[in-house]
């Protein structure tokens, strides 16, 4: 199967997205955040919104580049180490 690189990329520009947004809240102060819940959502929704994203690339790489199709999240590296994409000790 090939690579769909538009989903790659549009995974990707989530990410970036997400990340940039959670610069900024990285520049407040503690207290700044904690002041509201709407802050603390904010952040919580990003990260995860990133975690995904990036989730959804790796296991998209690993069933299309990989002899087979990982079992779970954290197989998608021990996969992509198989067919040789990722350092061992990364994965």
């Amino acid at each position: 199967m090939q690579v769909n690189r538009a989903l790659l990329r549009q995974r990707a520009k989530v990410v970036h997205h997400s990340l940039a947004v959670l610069q900024r809240y990285a520049g407040l102060s503690q207290e700044t955040i904690l002041a509201t819940t709407e802050a603390v959502d904010a952040a919580k929704c990003r990260l995860i919104e990133a975690i995904e994203a990036a989730i959804s690339i790796w296991t998209h790489l690993a069933s299309r580049l990989s002899q087979r199709t990982p079992e779970s999240y954290s197989d998608c590296f021990a996969a992509l180490a198989e067919a040789g994409l990722l350092p061992g000790d990364l994965a």
